[in-house]
């Protein structure tokens, strides 16, 4: 009985890697942020002001994120003159955010801050891009994910684009 056991695990030791071909090489889709809002910067539907100026220069992002994949590192945000500009961009011409404050497990409106003299005083604040905003540009914000090892770090799919309002 043990020597029959002894075979059963030795044939199936050496069995095992070539009867396990169910994987995949394809890369996975990561979650995209969603910006807050009608794209037109209009707020009388959602109640929402998905982009705001802050008094005294930057404004304030609402989004929706929900980032928990394993090798998630952060945002980055875009900005052109037109919406199919801002999303045509290429993953290295955005802006990084600085140090995460929350990790974006939570189905709620985070906020983002962009401005080169940030306040930090938002509710639910993931993090600050150090960049000021032009009104009337689109933007439109990617989640970053480090990528192997000594290869420069992906984006996700972009965000919808909105309009920085003046």
């Amino acid at each position: 009985m043990r020597n029959a056991l002894y075979r059963f695990a030795l044939i199936g030791l050496l069995g095992l890697p070539v009867a396990c071909n169910q994987y995949s090489t394809e890369t996975l889709p990561m979650n995209p942020v969603v910006l807050l809002g009608p794209p037109d910067g209009q707020t009388s539907y959602t109640g929402i002001a998905a982009i705001e100026r802050i008094s005294g220069g930057g404004h304030l992002l609402r989004v929706s994120a929900q980032n928990s994949e394993l090798l998630f590192q952060g945002y980055r945000i875009f900005q052109a003159s037109s919406e199919a500009a801002v999303m045509a961009l290429s993953a290295d011409a955005g802006t990084d955010c600085g140090t995460l404050f929350t990790y974006p497990v939570l189905g709620i409106v985070y906020t983002m801050e962009a401005s080169t003299a940030p306040k930090l005083t938002a509710d639910n604040l993931l993090c600050s891009f150090p960049i000021n905003l032009t009104p009337g540009q689109y933007v439109s914000i990617r989640a970053v994910y480090q990528a192997a090892f000594g290869q420069p770090s992906t984006t996700s799919l972009p965000s919808n684009a909105l309009i920085v309002p003046p």
